[in-house]
């Protein structure tokens, strides 16, 4: 019996050993395993979709959509701009305005349709307009701020149906050119599947403040503005400091007619022009020379009214 009680005393600390062993052997893997880690991988992702549209929220009552007509009242395009003040001055891009007849601006209470051009900055693809602004809430605008390399920012939009457009983005490179604005390059993150991908409109750091504005810059030496950008993931942007020149630029305003205005010899031209195609197909070649002559007639006569309109606007 002494001996059963010796044996036994002497095999407890080699089974509780063994126990321990194996304990440490399968309760690490099971304390840790892949199960879990979706879970908070998840929680996470949903903590940084939450706070993304928190930062689209605030910023959205002061971007606006801007549609632009030609002058026989049809759509050109469709763009994003964002009030800099309580005065109704918008910065946007100067490539949709080359164009346009007209314009109108929508806010997310307000639509505009009297616009003012103040100023334009062609070589940094920018323009500031001014409009009769209703209680509008503008963007702060970040000059003093000191932008890094790899840092993340977010480029936010709006639709002509006044829906955001949002992208993510990190600054890969900053260049100054000559005594040019600060240009920035972000590389696009992975896209985000709640909002439609945004093409312009500005630039945001984390706390929301205005640092840049996205542009179409190309300094191509044949092509100039209008070289391709092949690479979809790279977006071009100015230094929200390059305003500064356009805010001391107000000499020159010119006043956009009324959004949905047309002049008379664009909208008989058009027309014309439709009517010249149509016999033409149909084989009315003495019609079509006669209409022919009547168009660069309309035509000449509507390239000098042009440039008298506009020569009494500057003067004004």
């Amino acid at each position: 019996m002494n001996k059963s009680k010796r044996l036994i005393s002497q095999c407890i600390p080699a089974l509780l050993f063994f126990c321990a062993l194996t304990f440490s052997l399968f309760s690490g893997p099971i304390a840790y395993s892949a199960e879990n880690e979706p879970a908070s991988s998840f929680f996470g992702f949903q903590d940084e979709v939450t706070v993304l549209q928190e930062r689209v929220r605030m910023a959205s009552p002061g971007i606006v959509s801007i549609t632009f007509y030609d002058n026989t009242g049809e759509k050109i395009d469709n763009g994003s701009g964002f009030f800099i003040d309580r005065e109704g001055r918008i910065m946007t891009n100067a490539g949709i305005l080359e164009d346009a007849y007209s314009a109108e601006v929508k806010s997310n209470s307000n639509t505009y349709d009297k616009i003012k051009i103040l100023a334009l900055d062609a070589q940094n693809d920018l323009a500031m307009i001014q409009v009769s602004a209703l209680d509008e809430t503008p963007l702060e605008l970040g000059f003093d701020y000191r932008l890094t390399l790899d840092e993340k920012v977010l480029m936010v939009g709006k639709s002509e149906s006044l829906k955001e457009t949002v992208a993510e983005g990190i600054v890969k490179s900053m260049s100054e050119n000559g005594e040019a604005p600060k240009r920035i390059e972000i590389k696009k993150t992975v896209p985000i599947t709640y909002f439609p991908d945004s093409k312009d409109g500005p630039v945001l750091n984390s706390g929301g403040k205005v640092i840049g504005i996205q542009a179409v810059i190309s300094d191509h030496s044949i092509f100039g503005r209008d070289a391709l950008q092949l690479d979809e993931k790279k977006v071009n942007a100015v230094s929200i400091k390059s305003i500064y020149s356009l805010l001391s630029q107000q000499s020159s305003i010119i006043e956009l007619p009324q959004a949905g205005s047309t002049e008379i010899l664009a909208v008989l031209i058009k027309y014309l022009t439709t009517s010249f195609i149509v016999l033409y197909g149909i084989g009315f070649p003495k019609l079509v020379g006669g209409l022919l002559g009547i168009v660069v007639l309309i035509s000449l006569i509507q390239w000098l009214y042009i440039k008298i309109r506009n020569k009494f606007k500057r003067a004004a």
